[in-house]
């Protein structure tokens, strides 16, 4: 392909979704051993519980591809607000509304006279920032009510930059890439070290960075595949599905050896394996089909569910306890098994009765705008 704007790409990467899916529950039992200080079947989950947070990278890196894929073709990339408001349809009805669960149960939690669960900064101000999905940008004091949203929020933020991007003229691109450039240099000659704490180059908030490190990657890896790059090989498929499985593997190897704190390099690492995951499963044929099983699609349907309401979910298991003055031990299995069984059903009803009917309504109430403003 000669330019790499393209024509509209139709069907979804079941195989894609699986993953989506699987990365998910890795960031579930990250938070199941962090949050309720827990490691159930330690001996098969260790990776996870070390560094399941770690997963959250691989979102941006497949964020990044999906979106290039839907969105930078020749139909759709220069419909900027039609765009916009699409991702909008896709992300704020269930953010939205776990928002409202956790404002409830936190309060609940505390007017009992307990501590807030897990995540402290649930004021006023913070409500706002959850509202706005601009809690995980660097305007908040640290996390707060659904914790886990601030992904989303880096993600959204990032998305609509690159929505912007793409609809912008050739010229005003490379303006805008220059700049960005420049704007880096400035903050590098400016600052003392590139990481500090929470702020990268001292002004950036560094999630907001490493959101921007994955989305990019999945753009490249997009863009790559679009022009060629990855479709001419001749290695059979199963050296393909090897492939896949000893990078999946050294990615579980290397959250084996991390720690709840990782470093740059951390990051920057699972970056790289994750695009070598998407690459290699792409290429794939034995992993593909078996990662394109209706239960496996179905996990990565309700990925977004999951993402969001596994939090609200531990947070609920907390007030039930704290009203019913029971003590769960949540190294047993029948507990870890119990709220698995009960994260998976309640993450189907979300997305069957809030993520797909918001977005549906938000869409049409866009379209039904967009015919007033059109009729005489």
């Amino acid at each position: 392909m000669n330019s790499i704007c393209a024509r509209s790409e139709t069907g979804r990467i079941k195989a894609f979704d699986s993953l989506r899916g699987l990365a998910a529950l890795g960031v579930v039992l990250w938070h199941y051993g962090a949050h309720f200080q827990a490691h159930p079947l330690a001996g098969v989950f260790t990776p996870f519980y070390r560094a399941g947070y770690l997963l959250v990278d691989f979102f941006f890196v497949l964020s990044g591809y999906v979106i290039t894929r839907a969105y930078w073709t020749d139909s759709r990339r220069h419909r900027l607000g039609a765009n916009v408001r699409s991702r909008i349809a896709r992300l704020y009805p269930l953010h939205f509304f776990t928002l409202l669960i956790v404002a409830i149960l936190q309060w609940l939690l505390t007017s009992h006279g307990d501590a807030p669960f897990i995540y402290t900064f649930n004021n006023g101000y913070h409500f706002l920032l959850n509202l706005a999905m601009i809690n995980g940008i660097g305007f908040q004091e640290g996390y707060s009510f659904n914790g886990p949203a601030w992904s989303i929020s880096t993600e959204f933020v990032v998305n609509i930059a690159f929505l912007a991007f793409i609809a912008s003229t050739l010229l005003l691109r490379g303006v805008y890439l220059l700049s960005s450039l420049a704007i880096c240099i400035l903050l590098f000659v400016s600052s003392h070290s590139i990481v500090n704490g929470d702020r990268v180059l001292g002004y950036l908030d560094a999630q907001l960075v490493r959101c921007m490190l994955g989305f990019g990657t999945g753009i490249m890896l997009q863009l790559a595949h679009r022009r060629g790059w990855l479709a001419y090989s001749r290695l059979p498929s199963w050296a393909w599905d090897f492939l896949v499985l000893a990078v999946i593997t050294a990615l579980i190897i290397f959250m084996n050896t991390r720690r709840p704190h990782a470093s740059v390099v951390s990051y920057l690492a699972v970056i790289a394996l994750s695009a070598l995951v998407l690459a290699t499963v792409f290429k794939s044929k034995n992993i593909k089909k078996f990662l394109e099983l209706r239960p496996l699609v179905f996990l990565g349907e309700i990925s977004y569910s999951i993402y969001l309401v596994h939090f609200p979910l531990q947070l609920l298991f907390v007030v039930i306890c704290s009203y019913c003055e029971i003590t769960l031990i949540y190294n047993d299995l029948p507990i870890m098994a119990l709220y698995f069984l009960l994260l998976i059903s309640l993450s189907h009803l979300t997305y069957k009765y809030i993520e797909q009917p918001g977005q549906i309504l938000l869409n049409r109430r866009r379209q039904a705008r967009l015919k007033s403003a059109a009729a005489p």
